[in-house]
């Protein structure tokens, strides 16, 4: 019996091992590639360049967030980050990649758990982490994550003690909105591991009660300002589009077909549970984003794991089926050799150059024109969002202010 849990626990560590080596090599990737501050990342420096973090938390319990989304979590994590490091963009990396490798090691144990299969367990994880973010503000998606996974860690743990359960939840609805499927997911596992599913009516309520606040923000102060590429359309076209991006109709056919290669029909509720996480998604006309399967991922994950439950013959078909549908050697992390350029840091720190030239060789200047230089979309969206200060030597940031004219490219620097 002692030698029958040391061998489980040596299995687990391996297993545990080879996951963070995989996300490592994401880790190192994203350094070798010089992973930078990208899009909605400047929208976000910005704000945090004129309000701390304790406003931001003010501003969020008076108003949602300060830009209308009800979310919060992430932007915490963001503003401490910025709080303490600034414009590093190493401590934003690493951060991700922690709570990244953090969801592969509760959604392992999550699997195991329920399929009571390690390498099932190990197997599927590979596959989640597939779906590694890179993206600064993709803190939100891998954050609610988190708290998903620990929420459903803990039921499946202690089920007759909840309250931690529910406190992780409440974290993953003010971290990304669509954390909100949890409950069904919840109920689904109350069901299909034979937990009292009484155990799952709090978290509905939870659901209701934020159900209730998002109502209040969408109809009384109707802070959301609307943005183009969020337009949601219900043309069936566009419905079909979008189904074969983010899942692809012959992933379907197969997960589909499981239910009848396994003669099982419980696990369809997860399959379920994913489709309706993904659903909200699916309307948007002008907007394709690979980072909204992290979440459901996780019920996809629970979904195959329960036809899984012990290796044979079509669990090894299955597996290699699932392989090839995931993009065969493409679900492994790419491995960089070589140091490669960030062309869009690059053309930051060409404007950064530019800037602080001209004020080294001649301070007085007021105007300094970027003209002649490759303005790629991070460094328009610096200029344009008014956080060039951050990014320039502080012996120059603390003497000047920057404004930005668009339409000449030329920047504006007026001594404080």
């Amino acid at each position: 019996m002692r030698n029958a849990s040391k061998l489980r626990g040596l299995s687990n560590f391996i297993f545990l091992l080879l996951l963070f080596v995989l996300s490592f090599l994401h880790l190192l990737f994203a350094f070798r590639t010089n992973l930078y501050f990208s899009v909605d990342d400047f929208r976000v420096l910005e704000y945090f360049k004129d309000h701390g973090v304790l406003k931001m938390i003010i501003d969020f319990l008076l108003h949602g967030d300060m830009f209308g989304y009800r979310k919060f979590i992430g932007y915490l994590f963001f503003g401490t980050l910025f709080e303490i490091f600034k414009v590093n963009p190493a401590p934003y990396i690493i951060l991700m990649f922690l709570i990244h490798t953090l969801n592969l090691f509760f959604l392992f144990f999550i699997l195991k758990r329920i399929s009571s299969n390690d390498f099932v367990a190990f197997f599927l994880s590979v596959l989640f982490n597939r779906l590694y973010l890179f993206y600064f503000s993709n803190i939100h998606e891998i954050s609610a994550a988190l708290f998903c996974l620990i929420s459903i860690f803990l039921f499946l743990k202690y089920p007759k003690n909840i309250l931690f359960s529910l406190i992780f939840y409440v974290l993953a609805l003010f971290s990304k909105e669509l954390s909100y499927s949890l409950p069904f997911a919840i109920l689904a596992i109350s069901y299909i591991k034979g937990i009292n599913v009484k155990k799952s009516f709090p978290f509905f309520i939870v659901l209701f009660l934020y159900a209730l606040y998002q109502s209040y923000f969408l109809f009384v102060v109707k802070s959301l300002s609307f943005v183009k590429s969020y337009g949601v359309t219900f043309d069936f076209a566009n419905l079909v589009s979008a189904i074969s991006f983010y899942v692809g109709w012959p992933l379907i056919f197969f997960l589909c077909f499981l239910p009848i290669l396994f003669k099982d029909l419980k696990p369809v509720l997860f399959l379920l549970i994913f489709a309706m996480t993904i659903f909200p998604v699916m309307f948007f006309g002008a907007r394709r984003e690979l980072y909204y399967l992290y979440i459901p991922s996780i019920y996809l994950s629970i979904y195959i794991s329960l036809f899984m439950r012990k290796i044979d013959f079509k669990t090894i078909l299955v597996c290699l089926v699932l392989l090839f549908l995931f993009g065969g050697r493409s679900v492994f992390p790419k491995i960089a050799w070589h140091v490669f350029p960030n062309w869009q840091k690059v053309s930051i720190e060409n404007v950064v150059k530019r800037v602080e030239g001209s004020l080294v060789d001649m301070p007085s200047t007021r105007v300094i024109d970027l003209s002649d230089l490759n303005l790629e979309r991070d460094a328009r969206l610096m200029l344009a969002h008014n956080v060039l200060d951050l990014f320039i030597n502080e012996s120059f940031s603390g003497k000047y202010t920057f404004m930005y004219n668009s339409e000449e490219k030329s920047v504006l620097a007026l001594m404080k």
